[in-house]
């Protein structure tokens, strides 16, 4: 079931969730694109820019800019958030309380290959923050790696090996019943 059992609530939130090169931001945008397309009013916001500080930022900077960015997409009239993040179903409550309300939840997990996670973060990271990467990809634990033995049973799985993004975006989208 791709979607929490949640009350009545007037917003969505679409949560993409994923290990380092699963392509959690390129579906975002992707998603964003089609509901574009389709005249689908929504917002979104990717974890990754949240909290980009040196040193770590404690985690009431990430809870600032996230409250206040869905703040001023809400005065805008956005009911539907696209929220794309390694950790977005593990932080799921912690996300849902920043939001307020019981929005309804629709959670998606990317999963793939470590070869098809390689390529990617070799195409879009280069010097210290690939090596960290990769490191971090051989120091997970391989049941680990893909994080679908630690994800909720209503978090829909979505594959995105050998698949294009387009594809792969449509079945996200398709997932969140917002377009007719």
């Amino acid at each position: 079931m791709a979607v929490q059992d949640a009350s009545r609530s007037d917003t969505d939130l679409l949560l993409i969730a994923g290990r380092s090169g699963v392509g959690k931001t390129t579906v975002s945008v992707e998603v964003s694109s089609q509901l574009k397309r389709s005249n689908v009013g929504h917002a979104r916001i990717d974890g990754d820019w949240l909290d980009l500080a040196f040193p770590q930022a404690p985690s009431e900077l990430f809870d600032r800019n996230f409250r206040s960015l869905w703040q001023n997409y809400q005065a805008f009239g956005c009911t539907r958030l696209i929220y794309s993040n390694w950790a977005s179903i593990k932080n799921m409550k912690r996300i849902v309380g920043l939001i307020g309300g019981q929005p309804r939840v629709i959670g998606v997990l990317l999963l793939c290959s470590d070869e098809t996670a390689i390529q990617r973060l070799g195409s879009r990271e280069t010097g210290y923050d690939l090596q960290w990467h990769l490191e971090n990809l051989r120091q997970t634990p391989v049941n680990e790696r893909d994080q679908d033995q630690l994800t909720p049973t209503w978090v829909t799985r979505v594959h995105s090996d050998n698949r294009s993004v387009q594809d792969v975006a449509s079945e996200v989208v398709s997932l969140t019943r917002w377009v007719q």
